[in-house]
């Protein structure tokens, strides 16, 4: 009889489990209430089961429900004490909050990253403050999330999920990700991001908010970003570019005034020229 091909992965999962403190997602799970209620598939038996349906490649409830039947006895060393049932993971589906799993995320990301071989320790150097904001959108499921995404160019709605994150360039991976339903606008999340004083974030001409901006001022916090077409900006004060400026492409630069009346806040315009494709940006 051959080996079955659902076994292949399982050592590694259960690996990666040993990772995850049991008393972590029991604390999160308590500060969520996500088990109140509850009387078969808890927190953890949940996490388990869809991290099961990852490694196995599932593609929905019905063939993880039925490929977690078919290797039961290999499946008990990850602690499940008995298969889920469909109707029963589709309910932990829809009433669990996601904030649970992003929380469990950033308590394994505080616990682990500092340890992990390709960690870089360093954090004075520059890199260290530069962060990276951004959003991508997951369609996904979109017969079951039809309501949830935005209006398409045929009026209909397309399902789909937006996972909001910010990157610390140096560390190349995620300090901070916000799952939201796909039409949940970018700006939103500027304000919960976390950003110590000196930080430098970088993002798009989609998280254009004045008074975000202004509050990052304030905070000591250093934002870039493209100028908008249609911006009101006044001119200040015109600011020399050296020559090792002008080597990296910088061809002018000003202090301005961005808006108009009690919104408006002080800025820098560098004015870049990107030799490769021979486009100027004003940033």
């Amino acid at each position: 009889m051959s080996q079955g091909s659902l076994f292949t992965g399982q050592p590694v999962l259960s690996q990666l489990l040993q990772l995850i403190p049991k008393n972590l997602v029991d604390r999160l799970a308590k500060e969520h209430q996500a088990d109140r209620y509850c009387k078969t598939l808890f927190t953890y038996d949940h996490l388990v089961t869809m991290l099961s349906a990852i490694y196995m490649g599932c593609t929905g409830l019905r063939e993880l429900v039925t490929g977690l039947q078919a290797c039961q006895q290999r499946l008990r060393h990850l602690g499940l004490k008995q298969n889920p049932r469909r109707s029963t993971l589709a309910d932990a589906n829809k009433r669990r909050t996601e904030a649970l799993f992003g929380d469990l995320f950033h308590g394994l990301y505080r616990r682990y990253y500092g340890d992990s071989p390709d960690s870089r320790r360093r954090k004075d150097g520059p890199l260290g403050r530069l962060h990276v904001l951004d959003s991508t959108t997951i369609t996904l499921f979109s017969d079951v999330l039809q309501g949830t995404g935005a209006f398409g160019l045929n009026g209909r709605k397309k399902g789909g999920a937006k996972a909001h994150v910010v990157m610390r360039v140096d560390q190349q991976v995620p300090c901070f990700i916000d799952l939201t339903e796909g039409k949940r606008n970018d700006k939103h999340i500027m304000a919960r991001v976390p950003l110590a004083r000196g930080s430098v974030v970088v993002f798009d001409m989609g998280y254009t908010n004045y008074a975000q901006w202004a509050a990052w001022d304030k905070q000591g916090v250093f934002w870039v970003t493209r100028l908008q077409e249609g911006a009101v900006v006044k001119d200040r004060e015109h600011l020399p570019v050296n020559d090792a400026q002008r080597v990296a492409g910088v061809i002018a630069q000003q202090l301005v005034r961005l808006g108009a009346g009690k919104r408006s806040l002080a800025a820098r315009v560098v004015h870049y020229h990107h030799k490769e494709s021979g486009r100027i940006f004003a940033l």
